[in-house]
């Protein structure tokens, strides 16, 4: 892939260096190559254990007389496509006109990280042609490694993360496939929403949040394996179990089909769902209170802007109505949504797609814009995700 879209933009014979995985010291949101799905433009990085080298880079490396002035490899290769922040080594390197890209997501992870046993950290007393630097101990401290990347990470994944460009909010979650539509589009490339994608929260999702809710429990282990990768990724995921009604705290029971047919499709928390009763399980599941959820969301995060996909197999006759009461069905509030209405669910309710509407325009706010979307496409997945800690190359893993 990565070598078709180098190709399709012209960079087949003009890069000399791609991180297949790094360790981005910075921490600063890295651009993509533009009109490519898996490259992006490296910033200061760290981590050399994965990485594809032209014979014009080989050749610009060595023209530098390294074996004259050790540095480590990582610190060398960001000197050489110039984001080093070490300003009294790079005067020691030109032209430091190294071409460097980044597989973006990474292709490759550590076996071991900064913060287990067995991490052999480097250490650089003496370096650059003509003798040793003057205060040891700080050189030391400067290129000493462990990172800690786990510790990192992990200190990272607790705090509210950036939701500059908006929320992505998939209410029925299912397998996940319409998160991963989000972050990994050049997998799906006739998905209908796609392109809205495109429209709402442009091409450079880095800074979008995306939260998904799942009640189906067969579902879950899937669910936190992608959220586990997409987040050492770099992309703001979670998925939480619970079933989205109108109340915290309360147990419900979800009917799902024993054997799995068409990935639970109709599984939900109302025993008229149209699976085979012969073969249905019973689960209790929390629930969640959408509404106070979405406002304690909005507080937190102050996002640019939210999109919504609510398929929850029938909840939806008890969900607008609350969200409709709670003021949250605003532009300014949630600013795009999507639904699929399950008639088979509507038993006593008295709401439907032409009174909703009614409603919805009836506020005194501007409302949500209802997008109208139908997007069925990969139901089944099944496409392979980014690995992780993966110490040689594997290229993706399927799960």
């Amino acid at each position: 892939t990565l070598m078709i879209e180098l190709r399709n933009v012209d960079l087949q014979d003009a890069w000399d260096l791609i991180y297949l995985g790094r360790k981005d010291v910075e921490r600063v949101a890295v651009k993509g190559v533009q009109e490519t799905h898996s490259l992006a433009w490296p910033s200061y990085s760290y981590g050399t254990y994965s990485y594809l080298l032209s014979n014009s880079g080989a050749q610009k490396l060595l023209n530098q007389r390294l074996f004259d002035r050790l540095i480590p490899v990582d610190e060398y290769f960001s000197i050489m496509f110039d984001k080093s922040p070490q300003k009294e080594w790079r005067e020691h390197f030109s032209p430091r006109d190294l071409v460097a890209l980044s597989a973006s997501p990474y292709l490759c992870y550590p076996d071991v990280s900064g913060s287990q046993p067995n991490y052999v950290a480097e250490v650089v007393e003496e370096m650059m042609e003509g003798g040793s630097i003057d205060d040891a101990g700080t050189t030391q401290a400067k290129l000493t490694r462990p990172l800690r990347d786990e510790e990192e990470r992990q200190d990272q994944s607790a705090r509210s993360p950036s939701c500059q460009s908006g929320l992505y909010v998939d209410l029925g979650s299912n397998v996940g496939v319409q998160i991963r539509k989000l972050f990994e589009p050049h997998k799906y490339p006739v998905a209908p929403v796609i392109p809205v994608f495109d429209s709402v929260f442009g091409t450079d999702r880095s800074e979008v949040c995306a939260y998904g809710f799942e009640a189906n429990p067969k579902h879950m282990p899937r669910l936190k394996e992608i959220e586990k990768r997409y987040k050492l990724n770099g992309w703001n995921t979670i998925f939480n179990h619970n079933a989205v009604l109108d109340v915290d705290g309360e147990t419900v029971p979800i009917y799902t089909d024993n054997d799995n047919s068409h990935q639970d499709w109709g599984a939900g928390i109302f025993q008229n769902a149209p699976i085979d009763k012969n073969k249905v399980t019973a689960f209790d599941v929390p629930t969640v209170d959408i509404a106070r959820w979405f406002k304690d969301t909005i507080e937190r995060q102050q996002p640019s802007k939210i999109m919504v996909k609510l398929d929850i197999e029938g909840a939806e006759y008890r969900v607008l109505p609350h969200l409709l009461r709670e003021g949250l069905l605003c532009a300014d509030k949630i600013t795009f949504m999507f639904m699929e209405f399950h008639p088979w669910a509507k038993k006593d309710h008295t709401l439907t797609k032409e009174s909703f509407r009614e409603q919805l325009e009836a506020q005194e706010c501007t409302p949500t814009t209802i997008l109208h979307l139908d997007d069925e496409s990969y139901l089944y997945d099944g496409l392979p995700l980014p690995c992780v800690n993966y110490s040689r190359c594997h290229g993706f893993c399927r799960l």
